[in-house]
């Protein structure tokens, strides 16, 4: 959840955040979701994430998305027939 860094994306808080929409009978939108997970962290369902861990998440997703290959390739020089000069 963009809006909510902190929330530590496991399966068991996701099941809980869930189970919390599901038991207040809201449908699931971004309000919800806010809401649900702001009752979640009250009630000590689970343990929101640090300053800290939300600072290495979002440093180790830009460490990967720069590991990953960028776009197609462009060659240097086009395949020959392809391009004449006059």
């Amino acid at each position: 959840m963009l809006a909510c860094p902190e929330f530590p994306s496991t399966p068991e808080s996701v099941e809980k955040l869930t189970s919390k929409i599901d038991q207040m009978g809201w449908q699931y939108n971004q309000q919800s979701l806010m809401a649900a997970h702001l009752m979640c962290v009250r009630e000590n369902a689970y343990q929101p994430l640090t300053a800290q861990e939300v600072n290495a998440s979002w440093a180790n997703n830009m460490q990967q998305a720069q590991q990953q290959p960028g776009g197609p390739r462009i060659r240097r020089n086009p395949p020959k027939g392809t391009l004449r000069w006059q």
